[in-house]
């Protein structure tokens, strides 16, 4: 991962080392943090791969994998969240859903998150 993030800084330094007048190219981090609710869970996400459609300046709507500290009925484990997001700003509505194999069902949950470059 150093290493990706090494050679995205060297080549976004020598895009723009090369011609002030071409296409600027930005690359940037993307973080989020958030708190999702549900039927007796409460999960800890934080941003992972998302997929995401622009509506508006401000607005965009998505599909995500939310990597997740998961509690549910009391015991904590990490686990992976997929689901929904609608990011305004740099607020996120969350609405992630966990698989639990051992009782072959999904478990929903809502909450808001933060985003941050």
């Amino acid at each position: 991962m150093r290493i990706l993030i090494v050679l995205f800084l060297i080549i976004s330094m020598s895009v723009r080392a090369q011609d002030s007048t071409a296409k600027k190219i930005r690359f940037s981090l993307e973080g989020m943090i958030g708190v999702s609710f549900g039927n007796n869970l409460v999960a800890v996400n934080v941003g992972g791969p998302n997929l995401k459609l622009k509506v508006g300046e401000h607005w965009s709507v998505g599909i995500c994998a939310l990597p997740s500290l998961f509690i549910h009925d009391g015991k904590p484990e990490p686990k992976l969240g997929l689901g929904f997001r609608v990011d305004y700003r740099r607020f996120v509505f969350l609405v992630p859903g966990y698989y639990i194999s051992n009782q072959s069902k999904w478990l929903w949950s809502y909450g808001l998150g933060y985003k941050f470059h």
